[in-house]
Protein backbone atom coordinates (compact mmCIF):
# COMPACT_ATOMS: atom_id res chain seq x y z
CA UNK A 1 0.00 0.00 0.00
CA UNK A 2 1.20 3.48 -0.80
CA UNK A 3 1.25 6.37 1.59
CA UNK A 4 -0.95 9.42 1.36
CA UNK A 5 0.88 12.72 1.29
CA UNK A 6 -0.61 16.08 2.11
CA UNK A 7 -0.42 18.50 -0.80
CA UNK A 8 1.38 21.62 0.32
CA UNK A 9 0.36 24.87 -1.27
CA UNK A 10 1.58 28.33 -0.49
CA UNK A 11 -1.22 30.48 0.93
CA UNK A 12 -2.28 33.27 -1.38
CA UNK A 13 -2.25 36.81 -0.09
CA UNK A 14 -5.63 37.69 1.34
CA UNK A 15 -7.24 40.23 -0.92
CA UNK A 16 -9.25 43.14 0.39
CA UNK A 17 -12.93 42.35 0.63
CA UNK A 18 -13.73 45.88 -0.56
CA UNK A 19 -12.87 44.81 -4.12
CA UNK A 20 -14.94 41.62 -4.01
CA UNK A 21 -17.90 41.45 -6.36
CA UNK A 22 -20.03 39.15 -4.20
CA UNK A 23 -19.54 38.38 -0.49
CA UNK A 24 -20.95 35.39 1.34
CA UNK A 25 -21.24 34.02 4.86
CA UNK A 26 -21.24 30.23 5.29
CA UNK A 27 -23.30 29.23 8.36
CA UNK A 28 -23.09 25.59 9.54
CA UNK A 29 -19.99 25.48 7.31
CA UNK A 30 -18.93 21.92 8.04
CA UNK A 31 -15.82 20.99 6.07
CA UNK A 32 -16.46 23.82 3.59
CA UNK A 33 -18.41 22.39 0.66
CA UNK A 34 -20.36 25.59 0.02
CA UNK A 35 -17.26 27.73 0.52
CA UNK A 36 -15.35 25.68 -2.05
CA UNK A 37 -18.20 25.93 -4.53
CA UNK A 38 -18.47 29.67 -3.91
CA UNK A 39 -14.73 30.05 -4.53
CA UNK A 40 -15.01 28.14 -7.81
CA UNK A 41 -17.88 30.47 -8.80
CA UNK A 42 -15.83 33.59 -8.02
CA UNK A 43 -17.60 34.43 -4.75
CA UNK A 44 -15.58 35.46 -1.70
CA UNK A 45 -16.66 33.84 1.56
CA UNK A 46 -15.84 36.38 4.26
CA UNK A 47 -17.12 34.38 7.23
CA UNK A 48 -17.67 30.72 8.04
CA UNK A 49 -19.38 29.56 11.22
CA UNK A 50 -19.06 26.00 12.52
CA UNK A 51 -19.01 24.58 16.04
CA UNK A 52 -17.49 21.14 15.39
CA UNK A 53 -13.74 21.31 15.95
CA UNK A 54 -12.92 18.50 13.50
CA UNK A 55 -14.94 20.15 10.73
CA UNK A 56 -13.16 23.42 11.54
CA UNK A 57 -9.76 21.73 11.29
CA UNK A 58 -10.72 20.34 7.88
CA UNK A 59 -12.12 23.69 6.72
CA UNK A 60 -8.97 25.49 7.81
CA UNK A 61 -6.62 22.94 6.23
CA UNK A 62 -8.45 22.75 2.91
CA UNK A 63 -9.63 26.31 2.38
CA UNK A 64 -7.88 28.85 4.59
CA UNK A 65 -4.35 27.41 4.79
CA UNK A 66 -4.30 26.86 1.03
CA UNK A 67 -5.42 30.42 0.34
CA UNK A 68 -8.62 29.40 -1.44
CA UNK A 69 -10.76 31.61 0.76
CA UNK A 70 -10.12 34.71 2.87
CA UNK A 71 -12.87 33.56 5.29
CA UNK A 72 -12.69 34.30 8.97
CA UNK A 73 -13.61 30.98 10.63
CA UNK A 74 -15.71 31.23 13.78
CA UNK A 75 -15.45 27.98 15.75
CA UNK A 76 -18.42 28.73 17.95
CA UNK A 77 -21.96 27.70 18.78
CA UNK A 78 -24.16 29.88 16.58
CA UNK A 79 -26.64 30.39 19.44
CA UNK A 80 -23.89 32.13 21.42
CA UNK A 81 -22.28 34.08 18.55
CA UNK A 82 -22.80 37.83 18.55
CA UNK A 83 -23.70 39.07 15.03
CA UNK A 84 -21.84 42.35 15.50
CA UNK A 85 -18.67 40.33 16.12
CA UNK A 86 -19.04 38.66 12.73
CA UNK A 87 -19.82 41.97 11.04
CA UNK A 88 -16.80 43.74 12.54
CA UNK A 89 -14.36 40.85 11.98
CA UNK A 90 -15.31 40.20 8.36
CA UNK A 91 -15.65 43.65 6.87
CA UNK A 92 -19.42 43.56 6.47
CA UNK A 93 -19.46 47.16 7.67
CA UNK A 94 -17.45 48.06 4.53
CA UNK A 95 -19.41 45.87 2.10
CA UNK A 96 -22.71 44.04 2.58
CA UNK A 97 -23.09 40.29 2.83
CA UNK A 98 -24.74 39.29 -0.44
CA UNK A 99 -25.27 35.57 0.28
CA UNK A 100 -26.06 33.99 3.64
CA UNK A 101 -25.82 30.22 3.23
CA UNK A 102 -27.16 28.07 6.07
CA UNK A 103 -27.66 24.40 5.28
CA UNK A 104 -27.63 22.34 8.48
CA UNK A 105 -27.96 18.60 8.43
CA UNK A 106 -31.54 17.35 8.83
CA UNK A 107 -30.66 15.98 12.27
CA UNK A 108 -30.17 19.51 13.52
CA UNK A 109 -33.92 20.08 13.33
CA UNK A 110 -35.02 16.65 14.51
CA UNK A 111 -34.80 17.22 18.23
CA UNK A 112 -37.47 15.47 20.30
CA UNK A 113 -40.39 17.76 21.13
CA UNK A 114 -42.23 17.06 24.35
Amino acid sequence: MGTVRKIKRKPKKTKSLRNAKVLACDVFAGAGGFSLGAHLAGIDVAAAIEWDRYACQTYKANLIDTGLTPAHLFEEDITKLVPTKVKASCGFDEAPCDILWADPLPGFFRAPIE
